[in-house]
């Protein structure tokens, strides 16, 4: 009797560092407000046999001017918001060329800090909802660069991300 023997790939991890522009809209006001977004992921390969589908752990950190400091108190010291994201997504990739697409899906939570210096109105707020992404790995020798549009819709402050990491592998 003959046996097909598979290959086996070891179980591989990565972080990725990124930064990029965010786009933040409050659910209870209007309009969406610029900032900036940096954060982290951690991502290993769902199989053991292939890395085309990958499980991504990530932490963001995404500001932008606080709105309602601004209007309400125009003359006065402006105030920023922040939004803590930490997030979970399975992401599938093409494995070949240089330009490799993929996109994902998955789920995040995080606190909205509206940091309102004198407000008496300052919200902080449990932030929920889904994300789905995509985005490109540029394969260049030994080293990856994903670009990544990604947005969340959340239960209180939806967001939209545009961001460039630099891939290091660690096992």
């Amino acid at each position: 009797m003959y046996h097909i023997k598979k290959k086996n790939s070891p179980r591989r991890w990565w972080i990725t560092p990124q930064a990029g522009a965010v786009i933040n809209h409050y659910n209870d006001l209007n309009g969406w407000h610029p900032g900036f977004a940096i954060g982290s992921f951690v991502t290993t390969n769902l199989s053991k046999f292939s890395d085309r589908f990958v499980f991504n752990i990530g932490l963001e950190l995404n500001t932008s001017p606080d709105y309602l400091y601004w209007t309400e108190f125009p003359s006065s010291k402006k105030g920023w918001s922040y939004t803590l994201t930490n997030y979970y997504t399975i992401e599938s990739r093409v494995m070949n060329g240089t330009a490799r697409p993929f996109f994902e899906i998955g789920v995040h939570h995080g606190y909205f800090i509206a940091q309102q210096y004198k407000a008496k109105n300052a919200i902080n707020v449990y932030n929920w909802g889904i994300i789905a992404g995509i985005g490109m790995y540029l394969h260049l020798k030994k080293c990856e660069l994903p670009i990544r549009i990604r947005y969340c819709y959340g239960n209180k402050v939806d967001m939209a991300t545009l961001t460039i990491g630099y891939t290091f592998k660690l096992k």
